[in-house]
């Protein structure tokens, strides 16, 4: 504590309310979750694949990347599509798939 009004808090996941200067309190304002996003429903209708998740954080940005081989680096993957998280931390993309590939894998990146 320095003169009574700043105070460092190395707790990580969690937003503080730092009141000291006009109070006295330190108050928890939320609890930021840890779980990371994740693809929750893929769902392939016609051309398409639909892949939807949640755990993303509001506003953010994310990737879809695709792969037929799942050996090769992840530098070697092509981007499908990308976009930002709903307000609840959920997203859904629809990609167009091929009948004549046997086998595709699909990754989550963010930024």
């Amino acid at each position: 504590m320095s003169n009574g009004v700043a105070m460092t808090i190395t707790n990580s996941g969690v937003i503080w309310n730092n009141n000291l200067a006009l109070n006295g309190t330190i108050t928890v304002a939320s609890v930021i979750s840890t779980a990371p996003p994740l693809i929750t429903s893929t769902v392939i209708t016609g051309g398409n694949i639909t892949i939807s998740g949640t755990n993303g954080t509001a506003g953010g940005a994310f990737s879809v990347y695709s792969s037929t081989n799942l050996t090769v680096p992840r530098a070697s993957w092509t981007l499908e599509t990308s976009g930002t998280f709903g307000a609840g931390g959920g997203f859904s993309v629809n990609i167009s798939v091929s009948s004549t590939t046997p086998a595709k894998f699909y990754l989550l990146k963010l930024p």
